[in-house]
């Protein structure tokens, strides 16, 4: 069965100054992957850019999230692509905002329900893997609610790679 696409826009709440800024730094980070096929991941804080990165699937924001923790804490997050893993990867470095180009339905929500502000250009119903059979991440963590517990299957995959 074919991936169901949608466009969506969900809320941004504005409250104060910094929403203001949160607003500025979604809207930013959907004009550069409007505009560029080769960003896989951007990051704003305080309306500036700090991180840009290329690459594939999850890898960029886990190298950030293993990298830079502390420079994500109340950041927004521009993905290429967000599902299960990098929602729970956002959640681990205590982003503000996530601007996903597509995501699927339970990333969003997942994020929401942690009160992660969310600006989506186009839901899909799940992430397929480079084999067409599903995101290894996402079966890895199907039954992961803790941040901390996704952050470390992630890096344990990775660094088993490596190795």
């Amino acid at each position: 069965m074919g991936d169901k696409r949608t466009r969506t826009t969900l809320r941004i709440r504005l409250s104060g100054e910094r929403a203001l800024s949160n607003s500025e730094e979604l809207i930013l980070a959907s004009k550069i992957f409007s505009s560029d096929d080769s960003v896989a991941l951007v990051v704003f804080k305080n309306k500036e850019e700090i991180l840009r990165k290329q690459g594939k699937g999850v890898r960029p924001l886990f190298e950030a999230v293993d990298s830079s923790l502390d420079d994500l804490l109340n950041s927004t997050v521009g993905d290429r692509m967000v599902g299960r893993a990098s929602a729970l990867l956002c959640l681990y470095a205590h982003v503000t905002c996530v601007y996903a180009y597509r995501a699927t339905q339970e990333a969003i929500q997942l994020l929401q329900n942690h009160d992660v502000e969310v600006l989506v250009g186009e839901t899909i119903e799940r992430i397929s893997g480079r084999d067409g059979t599903g995101c290894i991440f996402e079966k890895m963590l199907a039954d992961i609610n803790d941040p901390e517990i996704a952050f470390q299957r992630i890096r344990r995959f990775f660094i088993g790679k490596q190795g």
